[in-house]
C-alpha cells in the first residue's frame, strides 16, 4: 500500500471513529436529558416541552445567519412541518410522563420498540407482506415487552406501571407516524429546516399550555430546564453531524448505547437497580430491532437519518 493510500485509509477510519463518537455523545445527551426530566418531576409537562424545544431555535437561526445559509430554511410545506411537530410533541409528552411512572432503564428499553412497531404498521396500513425474519423479530419484541412489564404489574405499584408502559407504547406509535412525516418532508426540505421548524412549532405548541398550570421555576428548576434545553440542542446537533462522518449502517447499532447510559444514570442518581427481567427483556427488544434494521437494508428500503427521542 502506498503512503498516500495509507494516509487516506487513516483519515477514513478517523472520520468513522468521529461519527461513532458523536453518536455515542448524542445518546448520552438524550439519556441525560431524560434524567433531568425525571429529576424535574414537579415542573409541568408543558414547561418541560418548551425548554426542550425552544433553546435550539436561536442557535440554529444564528448559525445559519452567520454562515449565510438562511435559504436552507425555505419550505413549501409549513403544514407538513406543523403536523410533524404535533406528533413529535405528543411523543415527547408521553416520554416525559412515562419517566414519572417507570425507572429510567425500563423507559429506555421500551422505547426501542419503534422499529418493531413500524413493521406492524406496515402490515396493517400498507398490507405489506412480512417474512419469517421480520415476523419473528416482531414476536420477540412483544415477548421482550411482556418480560419487562409482567413483574411490575404484579407488584405493589401495578397501576403506575401500567400507565408508564401505556405511555411508552403510545410514544412509539406517535414517533412512528412522526418518522413517516419526516420521510415525506425530507423529499423537499433540508434536514436543518426539518429540525428548525420542529423546534419552532413545538415551542409554540408547548407555550399554548401556559394557562394550564405553568409556574415560575425555583432556582434548582431553572438549572434543570436550562440543562434540558442545552442537552436537547447539543444531542440534536451531534445526531445530525454524525451522519456526515459515518454511514447509517455503521452508526445505527450505537443507538442502543442509551441502555448503558440509562442504567448507569439510574443507578448513580436515582438509586434504581434494573432487575434481570428488565435486562432480559431489553436484550430481546434490541435483538429484534437489529434484525428488523438488517432486513430493511437487505430489502433495499430507502432510509434517512432520523431524530431519536424526539
Amino acid at each position: 500500500m502506498s503512503a498516500g493510500a495509507a494516509d487516506e485509509d487513516v483519515r477514513g477510519n478517523g472520520r468513522l471513529y468521529l461519527g461513532i463518537a458523536m453518536r455515542l455523545g448524542a445518546a448520552l445527551c438524550f439519556v441525560s436529558l431524560a434524567g433531568l426530566v425525571k429529576a424535574a418531576d414537579t415542573v409541568p409537562i408543558g414547561e418541560l416541552l418548551f425548554a426542550r424545544s425552544f433553546f435550539i431555535v436561536p442557535i440554529i437561526f444564528l448559525s445559519l445567519a452567520l454562515r449565510g445559509e438562511m435559504a436552507t430554511l425555505k419550505t413549501k410545506r409549513p403544514g407538513g412541518h406543523f403536523i410533524r411537530s404535533i406528533l413529535g410533541c405528543a411523543a415527547l409528552a408521553l416520554w416525559f410522563t412515562a419517566l414519572g411512572y417507570l425507572p429510567l432503564t425500563d423507559v429506555t428499553a421500551l422505547l426501542y420498540l419503534s422499529p418493531i412497531l413500524n413493521v406492524i404498521l406496515a402490515m396493517i396500513l400498507l398490507k405489506e407482506t412480512v417474512g419469517i425474519w421480520r415476523g419473528g423479530a416482531v414476536a420477540a419484541g412483544i415477548v421482550g415487552v411482556l418480560i419487562i412489564m409482567l413483574p411490575k404489574i404484579s407488584g405493589s405499584y401495578e397501576a403506575a406501571a401500567l400507565i408508564g408502559v401505556a405511555c411508552c407504547l403510545l410514544n412509539t406509535l406517535c414517533f412512528s407516524f412522526s418518522l413517516i412525516q419526516i420521510r415525506q418532508l425530507s423529499a423537499t426540505d433540508s434536514p436543518t429546516s426539518i429540525v428548525f421548524y420542529f423546534s419552532l412549532f413545538s415551542s409554540v405548541i408547548a407555550l399554548a399550555t401556559l394557562p394550564f398550570g405553568w409556574r415560575w421555576p425555583s432556582g434548582e428548576e431553572w438549572l434543570l430546564l436550562i440543562g434540558i434545553g442545552a442537552l436537547g440542542g447539543l444531542g440534536q446537533l451531534l445526531l445530525t453531524a454524525c451522519y456526515k462522518y459515518a454511514p447509517i449502517s455503521v452508526i445505527a447499532p450505537f443507538e442502543y448505547s442509551t441502555l448503558l447510559w440509562a442504567t448507569l444514570i439510574g443507578i448513580f442518581f436515582f438509586g434504581e437497580r434494573p432487575g434481570l427481567a428488565t435486562l432480559g427483556g431489553a436484550i430481546l427488544i434490541i435483538a429484534a430491532g437489529i434484525v428488523v434494521a438488517h432486513r430493511e437494508r437487505r430489502l433495499g428500503r430507502k432510509r434517512v437519518a432520523e431524530e431519536v427521542q424526539p
